[in-house]
């Protein structure tokens, strides 16, 4: 997912999906990206205010131990 590693090039986004299919499979996504665009345009309940509902949003942790793109992509050179 672009949003978790944005070092991986566009193109990998699918062999990404198949390595850790527990963490991509589940979520939502838009199949038109004209859809999608028109929905922003003409809905009023979708604008550049409106919020993502996140339900562990409160849970995250500040002190995220998480691994660095550039770590990763080191030790997985086909994602690159």
């Amino acid at each position: 997912e672009h949003h978790d590693m944005p070092s991986i090039p566009w193109h990998n986004l699918p062999k990404l999906k198949k390595m850790a299919p527990e963490f991509y499979d589940h979520l939502k996504y838009h199949g038109s990206y004209t859809k999608l665009w028109l929905t922003f345009l003409f809905s009023q309940e979708v604008g550049l205010f409106s919020r993502i509902l996140r339900r562990e949003r409160g849970k995250v942790k500040l002190d995220d131990n998480s691994t660095p793109d550039v770590q990763m992509l080191e030790k997985q050179p086909e994602l690159q």
